[in-house]
């Protein structure tokens, strides 16, 4: 547009000015509608003019930078972070006893269509067994029962003499039918503990304690003709119910596999959690204390609401819990220090090398544990692998994402020289 108020005569001249202004004008017209669609300018704009006020792109960027670290490096050592150390396990009921010997002996073997995960019924015959030490024991019992039962059988047939022969007839029948009598209270007893296989002496069933599913992989191949003792176990059944519905989840558990170089800092949180319980303690003591003799529905919900958090604090950590069978959503669970084994056993790995692992046992169900993060009991299927992840506490979060760096730093470059 162009506006003048004393035009002159001719407007060629006039003209040509305004296509040069209209071309420059166009250009940044342009620029400034593009400068005003910049998302965040008013982020931007203050650190164009810091870079501004340093001299130059370099500083700045370089300043930014060292900026950034100060302040990731200030987070990693002040900002509060879980340390959480990882475990593998499997899904167990609470009740899966194993089978033991009576006394010691040779496995002969095992009914044909018997498997790992099968499930049997309580008193199902399941071991075949020979023992050298009963053998003897129930020939003799037999034999006994044998003669007593001829001897009984020969003096009820003198019954039919003169009457004081009777008489001392009737006085052997009734110490032979006593005899006899004890003895086969003493085999059926023996029966009852053995389940001996009378046609073949010394041999036996050794048969399931409960109604359940066999839990042990490679018993066939591990038992079938070995020598054993009565302290040695055979075959581990666990309790189990095909009916989904009628699982109780407070019946089973995780038995976790902690690694031993995570068994460290899962001791100490134990430390820790016990310490802060203790202080914790003290406090609630000393505000019940406070409360003794109001009265009043405040004071009553206050002292119910501390007795609620002391009832909270039982020494447990939390343990997140991922399914094999389910590996997108986690579920909570609970392991205490007394519910971890004293000692440390040898474990096959992943790339079957040794290392020894602490069991841990994790409740699934009760207190502290929401029903949202409860295991279904749909889910509930002995042996079932599970990943772990145990809640160790709040360490600074540059210890809780990089404590393997420093272990391995300090055992290979600080402890050689200490």
């Amino acid at each position: 547009m162009l506006e003048a108020f004393d035009p002159p005569t001719t407007t060629e001249q006039m003209v040509a000015r305004l296509e040069v202004i209209g071309k420059h004008a166009t250009t940044a017209l342009y620029n400034a509608t593009e400068h005003k669609r910049i998302p965040f300018r008013s982020v931007w704009m203050p650190i164009a003019k810091l870079q501004d006020g340093m001299g130059d792109k370099a500083k700045a960027i370089t300043a930014t930078v060292l900026t950034l670290l100060v302040i990731l490096v200030a987070a990693m050592i002040v900002v509060p972070y879980p340390l959480k150390m990882e475990a593998k396990g499997q899904v167990w009921s609470k009740d899966r006893p194993f089978m033991f010997a009576p006394v010691a002996g040779i496995v002969k073997s095992f009914p044909p269509l018997l498997k790992p995960g099968d499930q049997v019924v309580k008193g199902q015959q399941l071991i075949y067994f020979y023992s050298p030490e009963l053998a003897p024991v129930f020939s003799k019992l037999k034999t006994e029962i044998k003669s007593l039962e001829d001897q009984l059988n020969a003096a009820r047939g003198l019954q039919n003499q003169s009457k004081e022969a009777k008489q001392q007839q009737d006085i052997k029948i009734i110490e032979l039918s006593g005899q006899l009598k004890g003895k086969e209270s003493e085999l059926k007893n023996l029966s009852e503990v053995y389940s001996p296989d009378f046609d073949n002496p010394g041999h036996l069933w050794l048969r399931s304690p409960i109604d359940g599913v066999v839990l042990t992989p490679d018993f066939r191949e591990k038992l079938r003709g070995a020598s054993v003792k009565e302290s040695q176990p055979l075959i581990q059944i666990g309790k189990f119910n095909p009916d989904p519905k009628k699982n109780k989840l407070n019946d089973w558990e995780v038995e976790l596999k902690i690694p031993q170089k995570n068994v460290g800092q899962v001791l100490l949180a134990f430390t820790r959690l016990k310490e802060a319980e203790d202080r914790e303690r003290q406090r609630i003591g000393k505000e019940l204390e406070s409360l003794q003799g109001q009265q009043g529905e405040a004071a009553e919900r206050k002292r119910q609401e501390l007795l609620n958090q002391l009832d909270l604090l039982r020494g447990e950590l939390d343990v997140d819990i991922l399914l094999a069978s389910e590996p997108t959503r986690s579920y909570k669970g609970k392991v205490t220090r007394d519910k971890m084994a004293a000692e440390a056993i040898p474990n096959k790995d992943d790339n079957n090398e040794s290392e020894p692992v602490t069991l841990a046992w994790v409740r699934l169900s009760g207190k502290g544990i929401a029903a949202d993060y409860e295991l279904p009991v749909d889910r509930l299927v002995a042996g079932l692998d599970v990943r772990s992840r145990i809640r160790c506490g709040n360490r600074a979060m540059g210890y809780s994402l990089f404590y393997g760096v420093w272990e391995f730093l300090y055992e290979k470059l600080i402890f050689p020289f200490t």
